[in-house]
């Protein structure tokens, strides 16, 4: 099915609202302390230390984050992650706040890997890009 390009183009009309929502100031309704909100309780035990972690401004409304947009890309205070061997090119660094799940040697641009429960390739990653054979 996501290889349709015409159901591709009905998800992508409504990823674009749901885009341009994220990164509007109504999607902050949900950066609240309420029992539910990024800054309630619960959230509070799984991102403890929060304000020390990233920057942000708790005495403002939203902690000053523009969006949820804004939020979700929030950045790490000075000094809080710092890259390992920054100036080594055979370590790979992740570029966000996650664990690398796999490392796969001798890739071919059909092999399938599962991603949030779907099987995609090199070449559904890549958007079948003609440098996605450089990769495989």
């Amino acid at each position: 099915m996501l290889a349709n390009e015409k159901v591709n183009a009905q998800f992508k009309k409504m990823f674009d609202v749901w885009a341009s929502h994220l990164v509007s100031p109504a999607s902050r309704n949900v950066l609240t302390s309420d029992e539910d909100g990024w800054f309630g309780p619960k959230a509070r035990k799984a991102m403890p230390n929060f304000e020390e972690t990233f920057i942000c401004d708790p005495a403002t409304e939203y902690h000053g984050f523009s969006s949820w947009d804004d939020f979700f890309t929030r950045r790490f205070r000075p000094g809080v992650r710092p890259v390992a061997s920054p100036d080594d090119t055979s370590i790979i660094t992740s570029s966000c706040e996650s664990t690398v799940y796999r490392i796969a040697s001798n890739v071919k641009a059909d092999d399938q890997f599962w991603l949030k429960s779907q099987p995609y390739s090199l070449r559904h990653m890549l958007n079948s890009d003609p440098l996605a054979d450089a990769f495989a």
